[in-house]
């Protein structure tokens, strides 16, 4: 049997459908079909069962970059946002046994998966039809779940990341290794964003047609300030960002006021949030890895530039 990582993407996704067959096993799901829905950092396969019922099974990535019991902390919170009608979110399967999630190993898969089945939800990817009544309504939904009081408060266990850092999973820093092109512009640029989490990090932590939420694996303790920058970051690679970020900021302020932060401490927790997701590319080495760091290093070289 070859190497896993020696494999071509369909080879490799192959391998994975059989994981997921597997893990539907342990629900006791009579599969009828099993097919790949989407595929990042995880990887979620649609899976039809013989009954009609149809689920999402998210299968995790080879690299743990997430606390132990991120999971826990993940079910349960869909799970109190789902019973409060909160917002609406995805159900999570239970397997027979009771538990939320699953560790499954296969043969010739790369690493140990965690895998948690959803109930389905139809539609279309929000990235797919993008406008600002769309970012208005998201603006409104951040806002919500900002508002809402977390379910468990800071205890000994560390249950979910810690984002007083900017790169705050549990991933070895390998920025350094792009030095030979980039010189110092990413380490530099680490250190200026970093600035902008210690202000933060200055303050005391407070706990405190529909859109569906449908993944709060990347959850974490922080601020209302740090989700925001990740949601900007995430519209300013769209073409044509400043109406969309104005909508979304409209839509949250129907709801609630919001958060200071300047101008200044914004674009660095946006640099923060690319330098981030650079750090994570680096370790899982997707094809086009080359243009995707092309691609950060032009932001933030735009960035620094800006002063």
């Amino acid at each position: 049997m070859r190497a896993y990582e020696t494999l071509t993407e369909r080879g490799r996704l192959g391998r994975l459908r059989d994981l997921a067959l597997q893990a539907s096993a342990r629900y006791d799901l009579d599969v009828r079909r099993c097919v790949r829905s989407a595929r990042s950092f995880n990887t979620i396969f649609r899976v039809d069962a013989a009954g009609g019922e149809r689920f999402a099974l998210r299968v995790g990535s080879h690299l743990r970059i997430h606390p132990e019991d991120t999971e826990d902390v993940e079910t349960a919170w869909m799970a109190r946002l789902r019973r409060d009608g909160i917002v609406p979110v995805p159900f999570v399967v239970d397997t027979p046994k009771g538990s939320r999630f699953i560790d499954v190993e296969h043969p010739g898969v790369l690493e140990c998966r965690r895998c948690i089945l959803f109930g389905w939800i139809a539609g279309r990817r929000v990235g797919e039809r993008l406008d600002g009544s769309i970012a208005r309504r998201l603006g409104e939904m951040s806002a919500i779940l900002h508002d809402e009081p977390t379910i468990y408060v800071p205890s000994t266990r560390l249950d979910a990341a810690v984002a007083d850092r900017v790169l705050y999973w549990t991933l070895g820093l390998l920025l350094d290794e792009l030095a030979p092109t980039y010189g110092s512009l990413l380490t530099d640029a680490l250190d200026r964003a970093q600035e902008a989490v210690d202000r933060l990090w200055s303050r005391p932590l407070i706990s405190g047609g529909r859109l569906e939420v449908i993944d709060f694996q990347d959850l974490f303790w922080g601020f209302e300030q740090q989700d925001l920058a990740i949601t900007t970051a995430w519209f300013r690679s769209s073409d044509e960002p400043a109406p969309l970020l104005a909508a979304f900021r409209e839509g949250y302020r129907t709801i609630r006021p919001w958060p200071e932060m300047s101008t200044e401490d914004l674009g660095a927790l946006v640099a923060g949030r690319w330098l981030n997701q650079l750090n994570i590319g680096l370790h899982v080495r997707n094809p086009g890895l080359d243009e995707f760091v092309a691609r950060g290093a032009v932001r933030l070289r735009a960035w620094m530039d800006a002063g």
